[in-house]
């Protein structure tokens, strides 16, 4: 049995896709660079990107960024979604975060 323990928000941005278009690609890359390492995680790694999960305060926020990222960035539409997740107290072990 599993323990919920809240929501888990973030933008998922598929870099396979980014790559491939090359739309927003060094945006992408600068915007990472730029933010800290602990706010990404990928899923998935492979030679021609991820799917990296970009960390997010809430749905709001998660929203936002999306929109920030295909507007602003110029990253693809199809390459990026905002979401939530139900998280787990075994999921949160090793992050940092109380569960």
């Amino acid at each position: 049995m599993t323990t919920t323990t809240g929501r888990r928000h973030f933008v998922e941005v598929n870099e396979t896709k980014v790559n491939a278009t090359q739309m927003g690609h060094e945006w992408w890359y600068l915007f990472r660079a730029l933010q800290p390492v602990e706010r990404f995680q990928e899923r998935m790694p492979n030679p021609q990107g991820a799917l990296v999960e970009v960390a997010c305060d809430d749905r709001e926020h998660a929203v936002w960024l999306a929109a920030h990222l295909v507007a602003e960035g110029g990253l693809p539409r199809h390459a990026v979604k905002a979401k939530s997740t139900t998280t787990t107290a075994a999921e949160l072990v090793g992050t940092g975060v109380p569960s």
